[in-house]
């Protein structure tokens, strides 16, 4: 009796260790392929001290100062390196958050933030600390066929959804050979070339953008603001839709410069042009783009993933504002589309150039583009030569008034009704001729006043688009 009560234990055990495993291998299997789990995605903590970068989770690998993102998922880091890089390379189905908290990353040699491949990277932060984004002026065109410098710089998509920024780079501040989103967050930028560039579309929905320095601010084929509070510095366009070929290279992605020059190369004393140290007020030249009409003798290099194929390029340029409140500051154009420049609502002040040759607004309307407002209210100051305003297309009043004589800067700008009630005031920053104005409060047939300091003009608003003053010389200007 004693042997068999032996055999049967040894069997309940057998039945219990067989059944275990096999539940082991069941669940196992399970939680291997489930959606979110580890296997699949990636999770990890990165902290940069000085040269150095420790982490801990999945999804990454460390090379020197490198952090490599090799799996989908959500990478929070915080603390500083110097000549450091986070490189993001993940399968085209795989989206990476990267949650930047307190982050002064630098790099003189290649892109703080690069990244090969994702379906779309995602900037955000848990906390209010500020990120401090540093490019070099020493990156070079390397046998990944980068043609752009960048302080970010995406061949996919790119999204900021919150956080603070900021970003210095002697070429682009943020760049995306493809989209780029902007939710919400701070961002502060001062570049040499682009602010903020997209190859296809560029889309702010909130959050504030400021360009304290750039070639051109915002430029991508497809540029939307719908809400927000940005304030845009620019050289030369404040905000460019550009069609397919911007004033650098053959792609929009950028290229090289006069005489092949690129942004942060030496110039001709041998000096790194491009970043601002902190503190230095003294205002330093950035290398400057080609001239738009300049004969392209060099093919655009990007990468397969999110290159220029020329899609683009048969997309008409759109600029359109919808929300928020804009101010630029141009010594170039002001709102600059190759193709349409709508405004349907928010707040939109321009200072424009003083030169006659550009305008505060400018539109494709030669071949065909629009420039149409519907809602919002502008104002639109500059220099008359090439001086454009909204067509008749448009579904709210507005006016041009070239003034014959040029008035200073710091000049008060004042637009009053018919009843001597000021409905608009204005200083502009630059000597100028023109000024554009729309507003829900102009309405066709009445009168109104424009004074320009000792300036002071009477108007009625005859159409939907009504224009006085001196006609315009130079060619493009709407008559």
């Amino acid at each position: 009796m004693e042997k068999k009560g032996k055999i049967i234990a040894l069997a309940a055990l057998l039945v219990i260790v067989v059944g275990a495993a096999v539940f082991g291998i069941l669940y196992g299997s399970r939680q291997s392929s489930a959606p979110g789990t580890a296997g699949n995605t990636g999770s990890a903590q990165i902290h940069f001290s000085g040269d150095d970068a420790t982490a801990s989770g999945a999804g990454i690998s460390l090379d020197k100062n490198k952090v490599i993102i090799n799996k989908g998922g959500t990478y929070t880091l915080d603390g500083e390196m110097t000549d450091g890089q986070i490189y993001v390379k993940v399968s085209d189905e795989e989206t990476v958050t990267l949650t930047l908290n307190g982050v002064t990353l630098s790099n003189k040699t290649e892109h703080p933030i690069h990244v090969e491949n994702a379906k779309e990277t995602i900037l955000t932060s848990e906390t209010d600390q500020v990120n401090t984004i540093t490019a070099g002026t020493e990156v070079s065109v390397g046998s990944n066929k980068e043609t752009q410098l960048a302080a970010i710089y995406s061949r996919d998509d790119l999204t900021v959804e919150k956080g603070t920024y900021r970003v210095t780079a002697s070429g682009d501040g943020l760049h995306s050979n493809d989209d780029i989103t902007i939710k919400g967050g701070t961002i502060k930028i001062q570049c040499g070339d682009d602010g903020v560039h997209a190859n296809e579309e560029l889309k702010v929905k909130d959050g504030s953008i400021t360009v304290t320095e750039s070639y051109e601010g915002l430029e991508a084929n497809q540029l939307m603001i719908e809400g927000g509070e940005h304030d845009i510095t620019a050289s030369d366009d404040g905000l460019n839709a550009n069609g397919g070929q911007n004033s650098f290279g053959k792609g929009p992605g950028g290229g090289r410069g006069p005489g092949g020059a690129r942004p942060g190369r030496p110039d001709a004393d041998g000096d790194l042009d491009g970043v601002i140290p902190d503190g230095d007020q003294k205002k330093r030249e950035f290398p400057q783009k080609a001239p738009k009409d300049m004969a392209q003798d060099t093919e655009d290099e990007s990468a397969d993933e999110g290159e220029d194929d020329g899609t683009n390029e048969e997309k008409t340029p759109n600029l359109i504002i919808s929300g928020g409140k804009l101010t630029v500051d141009a010594q170039g154009d002001g709102l600059d589309s190759n193709g349409n420049l709508l405004v349907k609502g928010g707040e939109v002040f321009v200072q424009g150039p003083s030169s006659d040759g550009n305008g505060a607004l400018d539109s494709g309307s030669e071949s065909g583009g629009y420039c149409r407002i519907e809602g919002g209210t502008v104002i639109a100051v500059g220099s008359s030569g090439m001086a454009e305003t909204f067509d008749d297309s448009s579904t709210q009043c507005s006016f041009r008034y070239n003034f014959e004589n040029r008035f200073a800067e710091n000049t008060e700008i004042s637009i009053l009704d018919e009843k001597g009630k000021e409905i608009f005031h204005y200083k502009n920053k630059r000597e100028a001729a023109s000024v554009v104005f729309s507003s829900p409060e102009l309405e066709k047939g009445k009168k109104y006043t424009i004074k320009a300091g000792e300036q002071t003009k009477e108007m009625t608003l005859s159409d939907i688009s009504s224009t006085f003053g001196t006609e315009t010389r130079g060619m493009g200007g709407r008559r």
